[in-house]
Order: structure tokens, then C-alpha cells, then sequence
């Protein structure tokens, strides 16, 4: 447990001005707003508004036709709050021991059996159940967050948890998810808003009640709101993926007004704000925004997740021209070969030129064109919809997006994630499109960040970085650990930087270099000819990786093998074909797991790591 992890946060409950004047938490707010929004540098600066886009065309941001959370309007017909069977108002109870909670969660199906839960998710159960306090909860992607929000309605066998989340993609996986016997749960939105959908959300016993926060704050929704028997029964209400708040609340105001719901609910009902990124910035708009209690407990576990590398380049080439990314694509390869990469790009201009690059890239290697697409909120629903699903069936490789590619969606193998150019991008926003990479156990994954020269420092001064967040401008022009400087502007606290050095697995290419072999062959200036130049080379490149490959088989046969089985000569061990099928990917194995899907080697156990080692030294 971090050792920051029982203290409060930050803020205290009341704050002195100096004109002996103690402030209320909505005056608190305020206060903490003015301070870090003057504040010359900081990430919650202003920024310039972020542009909108529904099917192709930009969308002006338009005043609610209603008062959020209002349960009457003016020109609409009166509605009245559910009138809910009476029941008895939650309590606070004890705190229960680890050795209840875990039979509680075996015996439900949350873990299966021998399993433990984690302290966290013990620690933030039990706050829940005594009503204690707000929390923050600071933990790496799977660790098991959602948890959190099923443990109490198991210990209390009754309650409501509502669970506010941004999309509607989480909170359908949401409600399909087995929340576990007698937990059954439901998800508010858009086309699931019938009056049984409400009727169950208003009556339901140990559920959970997804909303997004534009549904939270409607006049349907309002009649649940306002209900006061329903009130009673929450027992807590989560705010999933929680820096969203800060990073969304100037383009998406429903984030900006979740403080008039807890205004409403009252703040006997402990908020829970959970994400991967938090830091201190953006705590403070959860206090703003979301009316978070001040004196809330945070619960920082880190996000240092040591199978993700980090590499940051410069753009060599022209921007528009794409050639620091055609390594993405090849010459040669087939589509087994291709690595499955997302790409960001929030420039949308930009984004479409590199999916007609794209195109025309793999058009020319003959590669079918359908293993690229790209998605963004510009884009039809349907569109989204098919892409998202031919990407996560391997039919898509290469994914180009903007933000829509966001915090918790899950796609199965992906090995690349690029981020081209890094203006307005924060040091959150870099790691939070990182967690995209390596999603199921066993997995490694790389986050490669392409710096345009703007961004990058030139002889006389440290660059023309304006108001950019200044954990980007240190990560992209510094040439210290990469990894260290985000969990330090993460505020991770566990992170240890010599294991992270001395994992496994490389953590950045400052400290390890060789994980630019990637890049070491891209074209510059390409001339189209009857005889083209970029194959041919690539051709020798190849030949030469075999050859140093054939002179390390038989080095390695003649000092290991040879006086132990005489019988055996060098393509007994490894055979030609092998040997080919590993020069011939020259960027596609990182792994000895990859090496082992090219070859069929007998002797595998005792040769995989002196071959892997080998690779690395010769690509």
C-alpha cells in the first residue's frame, strides 16, 4: 500500500482566508478552483475548447433544453419523483476483516475459490459500508477496481450502487458483466430509458445502476433523483475513470455539473472517483466539478505496469509525409507479419491524410487495404461500431484514431501504440492511451511518441512549448528515464526506478537504445523506378541478418555442442529455414515468444534465449 494511501487528501475541511471567515465545501471549491486555474503553467490552465464532431461535420455545443437535475420544466409536462415501496434508509455498519470479506466473495462467485481480494478493495468496501468519507483510487488497469462497487451490496445484502461512467460501450460491458450471485445491475442510457428500465432502477435490491453523466443529469432520470425513499437506498456512487472529469469538463459540461448531484444526494453517500491516472490537478477539479468532499482518502496503488516500454522519437521527415511511420507497413511483409498497432493522431485533418497514406502504402506492398481504418467521433456511429469489431477480430491491424479510442476499451494483442505529433497532449494522456497495449496477461507492448520539432528544444532555448503541459514538454525534450518522469507527474509514489531498469522488460530507449532497431531502416526520400530501390535494399538488409545468423549457429554449435553430440552439426540445431524466417522479420520479433511462432527449433528450451540474445545484438 503506498505510504500516502491513509492519509487524507490535500485539502482540509475548512480553509482560512486570513479574514477568519471558514468556508463551506461549495465556497472550498471555488477557492481551490480560482487558485490552480490562475496558476501560470498548470495543467488546468485554460485551454482552447476542443472541437466536436457528429458524422463528418463539427458540432457547436449547445445549452440543455432543460435545467440539469431538474425534476419540473418550464413548457413540459409535471412529473413527479418514483414513489418507491418504503424502506428502511442505509446505515452505516461496521467494517468487516479481510477473512469475512473474502468468504463473502467466495461464496458469491466474485473470486473463485483460494482467491484473496486486495487490501484496496477491502479498504474502500469497508469506507463504503461505515459511510466514513470520499476516496480516490489510483490503480493500474485489471487490478480490479469495479469490484469495489459489488462488495458492498454483498455485505450489506441490499443497496444501490450507481456507477457513472463515460461511455456507453463501458457501461453495456457493464451490465452484460457477472457482477455475481444475487448482484444484477442495469445501464440508463439513450435507447435502454423505458419507464420498466427506470422501474427497475428505482426498485432494484443489491444492484448496480450505470448512467453516463448527460443521462445523469436529465429530466427522466431526474424522478429517481428526487425520489427520496431511492436516495436512501444508494450506498455509494462511483465515478469510473475519474480523470475524465478533468480532462472533459471544458467540451463536455455534464461532467462540469456533477456537483449539483451530490448537492442533491448529500454527502452522507461516500463518492468513490476511480482511474490509472490521477494526479493532484485533477483531484482538485474532482473536488470543483464533481463536489468530491475535500477530506477525501486517496488510495494511490501507481500504474506502473512493466510490460509497457516507452520510446520517444523525433519526426525526421516532412509531417504530411508519413515516413516515420512506414515501418508500420513493411516492404515485404504479408498481413500475418503486421504488428496490431493503434495509432493516435487528434489533429482529424491530419489523421485522414494518414489513412489515405495508409492506404496507399499497403495498396503498393500488396496488402489489402481493409487492415487499416480509422475512428473518431467525426465518424458515423456505425461506422464506429464496425470498426471497433473488425479491430478487435484481427481483421483491422492498424487502428488510426483520435480520443474516441479511449479508457476502458479492451482489444486483445495489440503490441504498438503510436502517438503521432504531441501538441496540447498531456503526460496523463500519453500513459492513459499506453494502457491500451498489452490488455491480457502475458502480453508486451510499446508506446512510441513522435515529437514534431515544436515541441523539441533547439540550441538557444528550451522550444516554443507555450502553454503545453509541462510533464510532456520534460518527458519529450528531457534525457532522463522516460518512465520516471511520467510516474513522477503521476505522483506514483511505489515506483521504484531500479526495478523498473532492471525488469525483464526495457522500460524506455533512453535506457535501453536498442528498442529503436525498429526505425533504423526507414525511407527517406523514396524515387519511384522500374527497379525500386527500397526492395532491393531491403533485400540486402535481409541477406546480411542471415549471414550473421549462420556465422552465430555455427560459433554457438562449436562451443556448446559440438564435443557433447559430435553427431549433431549447426543445422541440426536451428535448420536454414528457421534462420530465413527470422531474417526475414527483421522487425517483428521482440519477443522470444515471437521468435517461436517462425520456427520449429527441437532443442527450444536450451536454445531460445542465446538465439533471442543474438537477434537483439544483430538487428
Amino acid at each position: 500500500m503506498n505510504q500516502n494511501s491513509g492519509r487524507r487528501g490535500g485539502w482540509p475541511l475548512s480553509l482560512d482566508t486570513g479574514h477568519r471567515r471558514t468556508l463551506s465545501l461549495p465556497n472550498l471549491a471555488q477557492v481551490l478552483a480560482s487558485t490552480v486555474l490562475d496558476s501560470p503553467g498548470n495543467p488546468l490552465a485554460p485551454r482552447k475548447p476542443k472541437k466536436q464532431f457528429l458524422n463528418g461535420y463539427e458540432k457547436t455545443a449547445r445549452t440543455p433544453g432543460y435545467k440539469p437535475y431538474s425534476l419540473n420544466n418550464p413548457g413540459t409536462p409535471r412529473q413527479t419523483a418514483f414513489d418507491i415501496s418504503s424502506s428502511t434508509p442505509l446505515k452505516p455498519v461496521l467494517a468487516l476483516d479481510p477473512s469475512q470479506w473474502n468468504e463473502l466473495a467466495i461464496n458469491s462467485g466474485a473470486i473463485p475459490p483460494g482467491a484473496a481480494l486486495h487490501s484496496f478493495q477491502i479498504r474502500i468496501a469497508n469506507l463504503v459500508l461505515m459511510q466514513h468519507t470520499d476516496a480516490v483510487l489510483i490503480s493500474s488497469t485489471g487490478s480490479g477496481k469495479s469490484l469495489t462497487w459489488i462488495l458492498p451490496l454483498l455485505a450489506r445484502k441490499e443497496g444501490i450502487s450507481l456507477v457513472i461512467t463515460p461511455f456507453t460501450s463501458l457501461g453495456l460491458d457493464g451490465q452484460l458483466s457477472n457482477h455475481c450471485e444475487g448482484v444484477s445491475s442495469v445501464f440508463i442510457y439513450s435507447e435502454q430509458n423505458t419507464a420498466q428500465d427506470f422501474e427497475l432502477a428505482a426498485r432494484g435490491e443489491m444492484l448496480v445502476v450505470y448512467v453516463c453523466p448527460e443521462m445523469l443529469e436529465s429530466p427522466s432520470f431526474a424522478r429517481l433523483i428526487h425520489s427520496k425513499k431511492w436516495q436512501d437506498q444508494i450506498s455509494g456512487i462511483y465515478i469510473d475513470e475519474a480523470h475524465l472529469v478533468h480532462q472533459s469538463h471544458s467540451w463536455r459540461p455534464s461532467y462540469s455539473r456533477l456537483y449539483q448531484f451530490r448537492n442533491i444526494i448529500g454527502l452522507q453517500v461516500p463518492v468513490i472517483a476511480l482511474s490509472a491516472t490521477c494526479p493532484e490537478a485533477y483531484r482538485v477539479s474532482l473536488i470543483t466539478y464533481a463536489g468530491l468532499r475535500p477530506d477525501y482518502i486517496l488510495v494511490n496503488l501507481g500504474n506502473f505496469r512493466q510490460e509497457l516500454s516507452t520510446i520517444i522519437l523525433p519526426i525526421k521527415h516532412n509531417i504530411e509525409s508519413f515516413l516515420d511511420l512506414a515501418f508500420i507497413l513493411p516492404l515485404g511483409c504479408c498481413v500475418s507479419d503486421l504488428v496490431k498497432t493503434i495509432i493516435y493522431c487528434d489533429d482529424l485533418e491530419l489523421l485522414t491524410k494518414m489513412l489515405w497514406w495508409a492506404f496507399q502504402r499497403a495498396a503498393s506492398i500488396g496488402l489489402p487495404t481493409h487492415v487499416v481504418d480509422i475512428v473518431h467521433s467525426g465518424l458515423s456511429a456505425r461506422h464506429q461500431e464496425i470498426c471497433l469489431e473488425d479491430f478487435r477480430n484481427d481483421k483491422v491491424m492498424i487502428l488510426l484514431g483520435s480520443s474516441k479510442i479511449s479508457a476502458g476499451m479492451n482489444f486483445s494483442g495489440v503490441r504498438q501504440i503510436i502517438q503521432y505529433k504531441c501538441r496540447e497532449l498531456t503526460i496523463a494522456d500519453a500513459d492513459q492511451r499506453r494502457g491500451r497495449g498489452a490488455r491480457r496477461k502475458g502480453e508486451l507492448a510499446v508506446l512510441m511518441i513522435f515529437v514534431e520539432p515544436s515541441m523539441l528544444p533547439d540550441e538557444n532555448s528550451q522550444g516554443n512549448i507555450g502553454d503545453q503541459d509541462p510533464g510532456m514538454v520534460e518527458l519529450v525534450q528531457s534525457n532522463e528515464c522516460a518512465e520516471v518522469i511520467i510516474q513522477r507527474y503521476l505522483e506514483n509514489d511505489q515506483f521504484n526506478p531500479q526495478v523498473a531498469r532492471h525488469s525483464s522488460y526495457p522500460c524506455c530507449n533512453r535506457c535501453d537504445p536498442s528498442l529503436n532497431r525498429e526505425y533504423q531502416w526507414i525511407e527517406v526520400d523514396p524515387t519511384p523506378s522500374s527497379q525500386n530501390p527500397q526492395a532491393k535494399s531491403t533485400t540486402i538488409q535481409r541477406e546480411s541478418i542471415y549471414r550473421q545468423l549462420v556465422d552465430w549457429r555455427l560459433k554457438h554449435w562449436k562451443s556448446d555442442w559440438r564435443a557433447m553430440w559430435p553427431s549433431y552439426g549447426p543445422k541440426s540445431l536451428i535448420s536454414d529455414s528457421d534462420l530465413e524466417a527470422l531474417a526475414n522479420r527483421p522487425t517483428r520479433i521482440l519477443s522470444m515468444e515471437d521468435m517461436q511462432k517462425y520456427t520449429h527449433i527441437a532443442h527450444w528450451s536450451e536454445l531460445s534465449e542465446p538465439l533471442f540474445n543474438a537477434i537483439q545484438s544483430i538487428y
